[in-house]
């Protein structure tokens, strides 16, 4: 307030500067042919003039300064100026770009001694042609002839594709015997299991209870609890009468919580503390206990145990990712309108996962952005004329230089 109070006097001490310096006193009198008041005017245009002033070097969130917004664009605009200079540099010093690289391989293409050279270079340059075989001894229940899609998998040593050996030279590693941490571990895995199991038998019963009828909860029991309670609480805002009904997170349990307006303070005991609030009508019900099968009247169906459900749900993104592995393996170039449009999305959502197994296991590359998934593909030897660009129309001389040119005049334009 003091600041506007002093912003308002100095601007009219301004306009009656500028009013008496304009028509000084007695002139208008004199003449009587003014109608407007001077100070009145030159006190609007100092007020534009400082609101113009005021917006360029101040500002709020909603309405930034002027100055802020040049110093944004300025900072914006200086690496794209970088970059384009970069540009200019790199084709004045002769370094090539994408369109001079297929326009160079194009006229490698042209220039070839044969036809199998041009396989070769294919190859080399784009490591787009699909897993065919490996070496070594095919499985004993699978023939020479069989396809690696139809035939049981076979594990091969990751030393193979790194080196070309099966085994690193000299005696071979002693094997560390890890039977007793994998019992511990099993051991540890199944008593967490049986006391969430105990958990869940002693909450989730289906049946409506206050939440001052608890009684008294251990320490798995009041983690779920918490865990359950969490869930319904950030499930969003309850009905018109209050009442929230949601389900957990993993799908297992039902979650209905009804407000209490007796003004009862329900208090939970627990090996930590006591746990005080007010008191609600909540019912846990286990969805895992039946099944859809039971719905419709079949039987003999066996329901799913909550323990099972993580097993379940590791399978199938182990089974996902495998999916993945082999799409690549056969289109090392994955789009969503190509052949494969699931393996597609699974392959942009298992990315990482791809990106680290591939690089590790054969030192590949996985680029994946919303347009394309691709294998980048280094070919083990490069002598090998058999693995040209697969078409329905082999290709040859022609259509290689053809399509170096397409791609060529296809990132020009991109890059304008």
């Amino acid at each position: 307030m003091a600041r506007l109070h002093l912003e308002k006097n100095l601007l009219r001490m301004a306009a009656q500067r500028e009013a008496a310096d304009v028509a000084p006193a007695g002139a208008d009198a004199q003449d009587g042919t003014s109608d407007a008041d001077p100070l009145e005017a030159k006190l609007r245009d100092w007020q534009s003039r400082w609101s113009g002033i005021w917006s360029w070097f101040c500002g709020d969130r909603a309405h930034p300064s002027q100055s802020a917004l040049l110093r944004q664009r300025a900072r914006k605009a200086i690496p794209d100026l970088l970059a384009t200079i970069s540009v200019l540099q790199e084709r004045r010093a002769g370094r090539s770009d994408r369109s001079a690289d297929f326009r160079t391989l194009a006229r490698w293409f042209a220039g070839a001694p044969s036809e199998h050279d041009t396989h070769r270079l294919w190859r080399a340059a784009f490591g787009l042609s699909p897993a065919r075989h490996f070496t070594g001894e095919p499985p004993e229940d699978a023939s020479t002839g069989e396809s690696w899609l139809d035939a049981p998998p076979h594990v091969i040593s990751a030393r193979l594709r790194s080196t070309g050996r099966y085994e690193r030279r000299g005696g071979p590693a002693k094997i560390r015997d890890r039977s007793a941490e994998r019992r511990r571990l099993a051991d540890q895995v199944t008593a967490e299991r049986e006391q969430t199991d105990a958990a869940r038998r002693r909450l989730a019963t289906g049946h409506v209870a206050r939440l001052s009828s608890l009684g008294e909860l251990d320490h798995d029991e009041f983690s779920l609890f918490l865990r359950i309670l969490g869930e319904a609480l950030s499930a969003g805002p309850p009905g018109l009468d209050g009442v929230i009904t949601t389900r957990t997170g993993d799908g297992t349990m039902e979650i209905v919580l009804r407000p209490l307006s007796d003004g009862v303070v329900a208090e939970i005991k627990t090996p930590d503390g006591v746990l005080r609030g007010p008191d609600h009508e909540i019912t846990i019900s286990d969805l895992t206990e039946t099944c859809s099968c039971v719905a419709h009247g079949h039987r003999g169906c066996t329901p799913m145990s909550p323990a099972s459900l993580p097993d379940v749900l590791d399978q199938q993104r182990d089974d996902d990712r495998r999916r993945c592995v082999r799409a690549l393996l056969r289109h090392p170039l994955l789009t969503p309108g190509g052949p494969d449009q699931q393996a597609f999305v699974l392959a942009r959502r298992h990315a990482a996962w791809l990106g680290d197994w591939f690089a590790s296991q054969a030192g590949w590359t996985v680029y994946a952005d919303h347009a394309v998934v691709r294998l980048k593909k280094i070919p083990g030897e490069l002598s090998d004329a058999s693995r040209g660009a697969a078409a329905k129309v082999p290709f040859g001389r022609r259509r290689y230089v053809l399509a170096c040119l397409a791609w060529r005049h296809w990132s020009e334009r991109k890059r304008r």
